[in-house]
C-alpha cells in the first residue's frame, strides 16, 4: 500500500513509476481470466482518483484499510 502511495506522488518519468506501469505486450496471454493487479484493487476500491487521494496521508489510510480489509477477505 504504501509503495502505491508513493507511485501516485512521484511527478517524474523515473523508473519506478514505468516498472510499476509496465505491461508486457509479446507473446500470448495464458487462457481465463486476466489476473487482476494491484492497481486494480486500488481503484476498484478507491476509485479513479486514487492518485490524488495518495497525496494526502489521511485519506490514503482510510482508503488503504478497506483495499486491506477486501485482500483479508479473498475478494
Amino acid at each position: 500500500m504504501e509503495m502505491g502511495r508513493t507511485r501516485a506522488r512521484l511527478q517524474d518519468n523515473r523508473w519506478t513509476l514505468r516498472v510499476t506501469e509496465w505491461q508486457p505486450r509479446n507473446g500470448k496471454r495464458s487462457r481465463g481470466r486476466q489476473a487482476r493487479r494491484w492497481h486494480d484493487d486500488i481503484v476498484r476500491t478507491m476509485g479513479n482518483t486514487w492518485t490524488r487521494e495518495a497525496k494526502d496521508r489521511e485519506e490514503w489510510r482510510r482508503g488503504a484499510e478497506g483495499i486491506i480489509l477486501q485482500w483479508m477477505d479473498g475478494a
